[in-house]
């Protein structure tokens, strides 16, 4: 039975939440929807929802391994159809955890878990697959670890056994966090982008970079490090500017897509009122913006306004924003703001995160936009877009979120066809 388009969301999981810096977090694979999650109660679990039948199954990787949404997990096909998935705590351990689906497919069972003892506390799992390299191909994972910089895993057995290679940059010191978004070419080649810091120690700009053959290059594909396997890793600030801070404004990525041509496209937020965060009044007035590389430069624009910080320890927190996989033209945005003139939306008297879709018919230099979800009881957040062939899913969540250790929220789906996406939207 062929896969449907749906008007109406579909729950795929009633109790879940995910934070942004791991992927893949949900992926499309022969008709089959999974995402992963962590619940309210710490669980870590992926949900598999069968397009053809409408069946949805939840399966519990770790009972209870830390209430906090930074740990939900990245997840992978392998070559031989199974399933890789690998997750940490929000470095209150150093491990990195992985575990394997027993059968190619399915997702509803998988071998023991494994562990990866990294030599500090260990965040976020990122997997990538290059079958370009080495005889079976490669898989990266990059996590957050030693000097709480991104560090490099490889494992060239699909997953059984892993290493650590060394560090993707360096931030210069221990207290220093860049935040790394990646994106791969399903062949040889990882790109992403990232800052020097946490914005809210310092503004923020984005930079760009890629790995290819052992090898990090800028935009422009002059080498900055000729091997990530020893030596010193290149600086945040070595790689191409994206977005370049000021007085007024201090970045965070939140999705990075490649064109069809291979070309990164970034969405990112923008706070333009960096105050200081005694004053309380940071974080009240977000943009979006969208930057693509057209193979000789970054063509950069205000894409939206995104309203006001998610809550007042997080200034930097956005709704988020997500980029179509395969038609880059197409986004997805949470703002509790009108996206074109900044004014708020209210519903019954309190701001609204809703969501809008946005379609540029100009390669990203202007956007129409369409209201997704309108007076909605409860908040839209940080929405996550998956495609294969002509079928493509928007996934959300919706609920409370009051921090990233609390929160309850339910993910919503809504399976879509290309040809949902007229010329007139």
């Amino acid at each position: 039975m062929e896969a449907t388009s749906a008007d109406e969301p579909i729950v795929l999981h009633p109790d879940t939440s995910w934070c942004w810096f791991q992927d893949e977090r949900a992926i499309l694979d022969n008709g089959k929807l999974l995402v992963g999650g962590v619940t309210s109660a710490g669980d870590i679990t992926v949900t598999t929802y069968d397009l053809s039948s409408g069946t949805v199954t939840r399966t519990i990787l770790h009972e209870r391994l830390e209430v906090d949404d930074h740990n939900v997990p990245a997840l992978l096909v392998l070559p031989d159809g199974r399933y890789l998935a690998a997750y940490t705590r929000h470095g209150t351990d150093r491990l990195t955890r992985f575990r394997i689906s027993v059968r190619p497919g399915d997702a509803t069972e998988w071998l023991p878990e494994q562990v990866f003892e990294h030599p500090a506390g260990a965040t976020y799992s990122n997997l990538h697959y290059l079958p370009a390299e080495g005889s079976k191909g490669r898989i990266y994972n990059f996590v957050r670890a030693d000097q709480w910089d991104p560090n490099i895993m490889i494992s060239d057995d699909w997953g059984r056994s892993w290493r650590l290679v060394g560090r993707l940059v360096d931030s210069g010191s221990p207290r220093r966090r860049p935040y790394v978004k990646y994106a791969n070419n399903r062949q040889d080649t990882i790109h992403f982008v990232l800052t020097e810091d946490h914005p809210n120690r310092t503004n923020t700009s984005i930079y760009h970079g890629y790995l290819k053959d052992g090898r990090l290059s800028r935009s422009d594909g002059t080498l900055v490090c000729d091997t990530i396997f020893g030596g010193k890793p290149p600086r945040p600030q070595d790689f191409t500017p994206v977005f370049v801070a000021g007085d007024n404004r201090t970045a965070w990525p939140c999705d990075l897509e490649l064109d069809p041509q291979g070309n990164p496209c970034v969405i990112y937020s923008v706070v333009l009122d960096p105050l200081p965060r005694e004053t309380g009044r940071r974080g009240m007035n977000h943009v979006y913006r969208y930057a693509r590389w057209n193979g000789q430069s970054w063509q950069d624009v205000q894409l939206a306004h995104a309203g006001t910080r998610l809550y007042p320890a997080e200034a930097e927190y956005s709704g988020l924003g997500a980029i179509h996989p395969t038609r880059p033209e197409i986004v997805v945005i949470s703002t509790n703001a009108d996206p074109v003139t900044g004014q708020p939306i209210l519903v019954d008297g309190r701001r609204r995160w809703e969501l809008y879709l946005g379609r540029s018919p100009d390669g990203g230099t202007t956007w129409r936009w369409e209201a997704l979800t309108r007076n909605s009881a409860e908040d839209n957040l940080r929405p996550i877009i998956v495609a294969q062939g002509d079928i493509w899913v928007l996934l959300w969540l919706q609920g409370r979120y009051e921090t990233y250790t609390k929160f309850r929220q339910k993910a919503l789906a809504l399976v879509k066809r290309s040809a949902d996406i007229s010329e007139n939207n």
